[in-house]
């Protein structure tokens, strides 16, 4: 086959999906920091890190550099047989490891392509303990008293389940090109590659540092738990009354008192100043944390736009939680239709 003199061989098949690898690389670090600001992939970050780190320097440096370390040694010492097991059974191309969770049901049958899932178990292992050490925090500081265990619970498997898909997106593919590179001693596009990788991955972290107002999935789900469990009270209450009367409560349900606090802030800011929206939003958010968690308070936006004064907080394109008032009617909002179209587009409702 032609080489390029770095020892890569340049087939057709191998030039194409060296190819394809350099666009991935291109594209894929830059995904991770702003993946990881909404959704849980740190320990898949973290394992990816470390095959990486592995799959560079080969086994033998990382045993050494392992072995010594009480308990954890153990563990990350067995990451060194990706290298092994990849320089007896080449990396396959890349598009297989993009598409890899379709092929799930049959590579669990075959005795190589199951080898390879199972060593990347330390990648999904650092994942589970991230997930647990990070979700009984998370538990203990976030979700209790007023949440129970079943909804955590439910919340962190949802985590561990897109971790795991991160690791067959993003970790298979860039340790596979870094292995495939090293093995086949092309150094000079290995460097490339790990040039592009961290320039990719660099412009990730300056965009995620843009994103001030992106609401982590845990944050989302215990939003959208507190918010549920808040409208439940209004509606046990108004069954419970005689007259079943929404009025009486809701001015003393714990959710509306803190969302409409949170507006009467806003608005009273904002008389004063009509330029003040940061201002007015923040008090906002004041109030709104006398009910939700400081970080739940702080995905709420402000809308005051139209002759509405609304506070919502929008899950991508899934769900929004909002409350509005018009002043000059001096009335709640509940329904979208009585909001005006440029507020609903902004709600995506």
């Amino acid at each position: 086959m032609p080489q390029d003199g770095t020892g890569y061989d340049f087939g057709v098949g191998r030039t194409i999906d060296l190819v394809l690898r350099f666009i991935y690389v291109m594209i894929a670090p830059m995904l991770l920091a702003p993946l990881a600001a909404v959704l849980p992939i740190t320990g898949t970050l973290v394992g990816a890190s470390i095959a990486t780190v592995v799959a560079l320097i080969g086994g033998d440096r990382w045993h050494a550099a392992v072995d010594r370390i009480p308990v954890l040694g153990r563990v990350l010492g067995g990451m060194s047989k990706l290298g092994d097991f990849y320089r007896e059974h080449p990396p396959k191309p890349l598009v297989f490891y993009i598409v890899y969770p379709l092929f799930l049901p049959v590579i669990l049958f075959r005795q190589v392509p199951r080898r390879e899932l199972t060593l990347y178990r330390k990648v999904n292992a650092i994942a589970l303990v991230v997930i647990v050490i990070g979700g009984a925090w998370d538990f203990f500081r976030h979700w209790q008293p007023e949440l129970g265990f079943g909804p955590f619970f439910g919340s962190m498997i949802g985590g561990f389940v897109i971790q795991f898909f991160a690791m067959f997106a993003l970790v298979m593919p860039i340790v596979t090109t870094v292995v495939m590179l090293r093995i086949r001693g092309a150094t000079k596009t290995l460097f490339a590659v790990l040039a592009i990788i961290a320039l990719s991955a660099a412009i990730g972290v300056v965009a995620a540092h843009s994103m001030k107002d992106a609401v982590q999935f845990s944050t989302w789900q215990r939003l959208r738990y507190r918010t549920r469990e808040g409208i439940g009270e209004l509606q046990r209450c108004i069954a419970a009354s005689p007259t079943h009367d929404m009025a009486p409560c809701a001015k003393q349900n714990r959710v509306l008192l803190a969302l409409t606090r949170g507006i009467d802030a806003a608005i009273s800011t904002l008389a004063g100043d009509h330029n003040a929206f940061d201002i007015a939003q923040d008090r906002a958010r004041e109030h709104i944390a006398e009910f939700y968690k400081p970080d739940e308070a702080k995905a709420f936006k402000l809308y005051a736009e139209d002759g509405v004064v609304i506070l919502y907080v929008r899950h991508r394109a899934r769900e929004t939680i909002w409350l509005g008032f018009s002043p000059s009617a001096h009335k709640l909002l509940l329904h979208a239709a009585e909001l005006p179209p440029q507020a609903r587009k902004v709600l995506g409702i």
